[in-house]
């Protein structure tokens, strides 16, 4: 995958014929997804008392306590990876 945009240019030759080319500008650039596969997991709701908030929103108490560089933060990755 590659997000990004398409930039044409136009310009003369030596010899007068007109010439273009379409370049593709890339500013990020992901694995292929061709061949990839997931797995959907749901997970289990928090009550008020288990560092989530809760159906009744409201707020107090401390939040989750900050994961260590052992411990995998919410996206999967420990904090001193790149996400891919």
């Amino acid at each position: 995958m590659v997000a990004g945009r398409l930039e044409q240019r136009s310009w003369e030759s030596q010899a007068g014929d007109k010439r273009s080319k379409v370049e593709v500008v890339a500013d990020e650039v992901g694995p292929s997804l061709r061949w990839a596969t997931a797995q959907v997991t749901k997970n289990d709701r928090r009550g008020p008392g288990d560092g989530g908030r809760g159906a009744a929103g409201g707020g107090g108490g401390r939040g989750p306590a900050a994961p260590t560089p052992q411990e995998p933060q919410s996206g999967g990755y420990a904090p001193d990876e790149e996400p891919f």
